[in-house]
């Protein structure tokens, strides 16, 4: 069968826990509370849409400078994990 006519494949990853933290800290008020909700969220329609799911806070977490962006060791991780799961559902 041409890879066309087939469905495709969705890996749907949620982000790393945002938090409150540094010069955005403010901006981010109430972030860690959301977005330990957000995983959750994310399987549940991942599971209701067929897609695949990976949780990035399970490899990689935010930087304290700012509470949302990954210092360079983690954004390694989740890209390393993410390739992972991306070669298990390709095949």
């Amino acid at each position: 069968m041409p890879p066309w006519t087939e469905k495709p494949k969705v890996l749907l990853v949620s982000p790393p826990i945002a938090f409150e933290s540094g010069w955005l800290a403010n901006v981010f008020n109430g972030a860690l509370e959301k977005a330990k909700q957000l995983a959750p969220h994310y399987k549940a329609n991942a599971e209701k849409f067929g897609a695949a799911f990976f949780d990035a806070a399970t490899v990689a977490k935010c930087s304290p400078v700012d509470g949302v962006h990954l210092e360079a060791a983690d954004q390694q991780a989740l890209g390393r994990a993410v390739a992972a799961e991306v070669s298990r559902l390709v095949g």
